[in-house]
């Protein structure tokens, strides 16, 4: 999957300003939510791979993938503590999702996607970014 941004370029979102404007709002939002659960240590950027950006701005840690149908798919790229991942991945999801419902973005998103590139554990916590 590639990370969208408006500037253009294979699996980028089409340089329209509400396509970019929302990818960016959705990616905020994303990173806003799942930065508040205990088990996300900090969100990865993939060597700057993996990063939303438009309009100068650029959310790291936080895919968009423009859908068929307009909505997005939102990969959010995280490092996380070790525990049960089936639980985590529903908390983290909904938090997502309550908060675009929050922001009357609910319609806009077609699937959110965790991908736990790194685990954190208790020796490693301190000295892994």
């Amino acid at each position: 999957m590639e990370c969208i941004s408006a500037s253009g370029g294979l699996g980028d979102l089409p340089d329209t300003a509400r396509g970019s404007g929302l990818s960016l709002r959705l990616a905020r939002l994303a990173r806003s939510a799942v930065s508040d659960e205990w088990a996300v240590q900090y969100l990865l950027d993939g060597g700057g791979r993996w990063k939303t950006t438009a309009d100068g701005e650029t959310v790291a840690g936080v895919c968009m993938a423009a859908q068929g149908d307009g909505r997005f798919e939102i990969v959010v790229h995280v490092a996380v503590v070790v525990v049960p991942i089936g639980r985590l991945v529903a908390r983290l999801r909904r938090s997502v999702l309550q908060a675009a419902a929050r922001e009357g973005l609910a319609d806009e998103i077609a699937a959110v996607v965790f991908s736990f590139d790194h685990f954190v554990t208790p020796e490693t916590r301190k000295r892994t970014r």
